[in-house]
């Protein structure tokens, strides 16, 4: 898969990487379109967003939609094919983050 990966501040690539596994819980989508949103764009500038600096390579893009192409274990969802739109900021309530109220 194409995947637009973030190496450091002015440092914006496309590059060729295996496609990933779902998780437990975790759907794989098959990404058709992304959007870039201002914190893409401040990884790109400013190397990080507030707090948040860049310590290796990150995937941009959040904002997405494309099909349902599988699940992992314990995930329910649409049938693989399905057309979806990702919400990113959707809480999960058990990362750190989220038990840390972020």
């Amino acid at each position: 898969m194409r995947a637009v990966v973030i190496h450091g501040q002015g440092d914006l690539r496309v590059e060729e990487l295996p496609a990933p596994a779902p998780g437990p819980g975790q759907a794989l989508v098959a990404v058709r379109y992304g959007g870039v949103c201002g914190s893409d764009l401040h990884y790109w500038r400013h190397g990080g967003v507030g707090d948040f600096r860049l310590k290796e390579p990150m995937v941009l893009g959040h904002e997405v939609v494309g099909t349902v192409v599988s699940y992992g274990p314990r995930a329910t969802g649409p049938a693989p094919g399905t057309a979806v739109a990702v919400h990113p900021a959707t809480p999960c309530g058990t990362c750190p983050e989220c038990v840390g109220g972020r």
